[in-house]
């Protein structure tokens, strides 16, 4: 049993009991009352038998001497006395009862008060009980609140580990496959992108988006661009026919065409007389058989010129120096924009 359970049947008692104390009050005052009365009728009978006694007593006394015309005034005159003497003694009693009522009254009256300071003071102290008992089962409801969301985040953490121990992982390795080469002004180049699945689990719908970036004076970086392609790419519906299935340990491989457009070969050549910095920035986007969300794969490279007189050493690409062959050029991993999510 709880202990708000306990606090209402004690007061469930209490307030019997004080029913109780009241009831046999009552019941002393009406036997009070009927005793009284009874004693009243008692006395009354007793009372008017000695009036009438002690009234012809003393007829006989003081009227058997008078005259016969006195007699009957003589006899009216002993009468009268008599029923004011019982009427007084009836008025005398009367009061004394009254008295006795009142008191008994009052002292029921003061035991009444008593008993309901009594029962005002047990339903405060119950009341008060029953609050700390509310109070301690509110913090125990908070406790096992707290309990059940600590436990839905174990469980979160649990199978959140487990697909993430269990999903596909999607890895790219990109190298060149052709020369830089500027044409009307453009920089191209073919890059070979081999995608594989270091998961134990499908990969589905995997796309590999690849850009390639030059310096400007926009003040905009390629950790910048690589975002903006990913966000792009995460945006696009799931399932619209992008990409293509990976089994675990499974890779594909895919010949790419990245250019780098006029207008961004010119400025980039402005801003470094001749010279621009390249990057190979990309993206490999894909879903999981557990979650229907995007999963990602960032990378980027720098794109640099290769001299063999200072194979130590990397340099920046020289436009002047038009078409570079394979041999001329090499993509170095940047320490910057490599994630997987």
């Amino acid at each position: 049993m709880s202990g708000r359970d306990r606090s209402t049947d004690n007061f469930t008692l209490i307030n019997a009991f004080i029913a109780f104390l009241v009831f046999c009050l009552l019941l002393i005052v009406v036997w009070f009352g009927s005793a009284s009365n009874t004693e009243r009728r008692i006395q009354a009978q007793t009372n008017s038998q000695h009036y009438a006694d002690s009234a012809a007593k003393e007829i006989q006394e003081k009227c058997g001497l008078v005259a016969t015309s006195s007699y009957a005034e003589c006899v009216e005159k002993i009468v009268k006395a008599t029923r004011e003497d019982q009427r007084s003694q009836y008025d005398l009693k009367a009061q004394i009862d009254s008295a006795q009522w009142a008191f008994w009254i009052l002292v029921i009256s003061v035991a009444g008060v008593f008993v309901t300071i009594a029962g005002i003071a047990y339903v405060r102290l119950t009341l008060r009980e029953m609050e700390a008992t509310n109070i301690i089962g509110e913090k125990s409801v908070e406790a096992s609140t707290r309990a059940a969301v600590a436990s839905e985040r174990s469980v979160e953490v649990a199978t959140t580990t487990i697909i993430e121990n269990q999903r596909a992982w999607v890895k790219a390795t990109i190298s060149l496959d052709g020369p830089l080469v500027f044409e009307n002004g453009e920089a191209k180049i073919r890059l070979r992108a081999t995608t594989k699945n270091v998961g134990l689990t499908p990969a589905q719908f995997v796309d590999v988006t690849i850009r390639m970036f030059a310096n400007s004076s926009t003040g905009i970086g390629p950790i910048d661009v690589q975002r903006s392609l990913c966000d792009e790419i995460r945006l696009r519906p799931i399932g619209q026919g992008f990409g293509y299935s990976l089994f675990p340990n499974d890779e594909i491989t895919q010949t790419i065409y990245i250019a780098l457009a006029k207008e961004d070969v010119a400025r980039a050549s402005q801003q470094l007389s001749g010279f621009m910095s390249v990057y190979v920035i990309g993206c490999v986007d894909y879903t999981t058989v557990f979650r229907d969300r995007h999963h990602q794969t960032g990378f980027i490279f720098d794109l640099v010129r290769f001299e063999p007189a200072h194979p130590q050493n990397h340099f920046i690409i020289e436009i002047a120096a038009g078409t570079l062959p394979i041999e001329r050029i090499r993509l170095v991993f940047a320490p910057y924009g490599s994630f997987a999510d």
